[in-house]
């Protein structure tokens, strides 16, 4: 099948004008000093990232395409890739994610137009926001986002380290920032005598945030469910098969480059051979990258 071919009628020349001109919606003229340069900061997974799209040949009326991909790591830092397109006139480009189901909060990209080989003077920013699996971003078309505008992802975060005798945290990873929506976790109890109390807490840089109890206690030789959520008003379940506990209805946490948030449980009275299993916190998620958006 032969290459499809595209042209650009070029406008009328008025008197006096040296060259003919595009009458164009949108377009970008670029010199050979200028480039496209892609940031993008993955917490889902190996994934790639492709760029395409259409540009106009400078001095005629053809239209090429390109396309060029990126593999990404899920490290959550910023990882860079230029595209060197020439002098030409950028009539539109597309960001997506290949071979991949993602959700929106966890591949963060943005689209520079940049110039010049080791500084990379910003001219501007053209797409930055989340892609995925359910659509990319356009330009001319999608307005800008940073990496905290509307909704995160929605993940539940196990720690699944059942030794007996200890408590159970869940860690904030870097350059990421949650809301808390919930956790809970199943305490079984030794024979051991004793009342244990279990309660719920949230510390950032070391400092407590938040901490509040389950309303039931359980004696030697119990199992328990004890449920922690947002918005909940902590009353006690009147069949007593359960402990409850309130969160703050809009609570976030967030980390830089260093990993200084947990959730983790604390129980009054706990004896060696105390298990909790599973410890699982449910969190809104959005990414956090280190470089600023533009």
């Amino acid at each position: 099948m032969a290459k499809a071919r595209e042209r650009i009628q070029l406008a009328t020349s008025r008197a006096g004008d040296t060259a003919p001109y595009l009458a164009a919606s949108a377009q970008l003229p670029l010199t050979g000093e200028d480039a496209l340069r892609l940031n993008v900061t993955n917490g889902f997974g190996t994934a790639t990232v492709v760029l395409s799209g259409r540009y106009a040949l400078p001095h005629t009326q053809a239209v090429d395409a390109f396309e060029d991909r990126l593999v990404v790591p899920a490290t959550r830092l910023e990882i860079t890739k230029t595209t060197h397109v020439g002098a030409v006139s950028l009539l539109n480009l597309h960001l997506r994610t290949s071979g991949v189901a993602v959700s929106p909060g966890q591949i963060y990209a943005r689209l520079e137009v940049v110039r010049g080989e080791d500084s990379q003077l910003v001219l501007g920013v053209l797409l930055a926001g989340y892609i995925g699996s359910w659509g990319g971003l356009s330009w001319p078309g999608t307005p800008l986002r940073g990496p905290q505008d509307g909704a995160g992802t929605v993940r539940q975060v196990p720690d699944n380290a059942f030794a007996g005798g200890t408590e159970r945290s869940v860690s904030l990873p870097t350059r990421t920032r949650w809301r808390i929506l919930g956790a809970s976790g199943i305490l079984a109890c030794s024979g051991v005598a004793g009342t244990r109390r279990p309660y719920l807490r949230i510390t950032q840089e070391a400092k407590t945030v938040w901490q509040a109890p389950s309303t039931q206690t359980q004696a030697a030789g119990s199992t328990l469910l004890h449920a922690w959520g947002a918005g909940m008003s902590g009353v006690a379940d009147a069949s007593g098969l359960m402990g409850v506990g309130a969160i703050p209805a809009d609570l976030h946490l967030s980390t830089g480059d260093t990993a200084n948030s947990l959730i983790d449980t604390i129980t009054v009275g706990m004896d060696a051979g105390d298990v909790w299993s599973p410890f699982t916190v449910l969190v809104e998620e959005w990414l956090n990258p280190t470089t600023k958006f533009s």
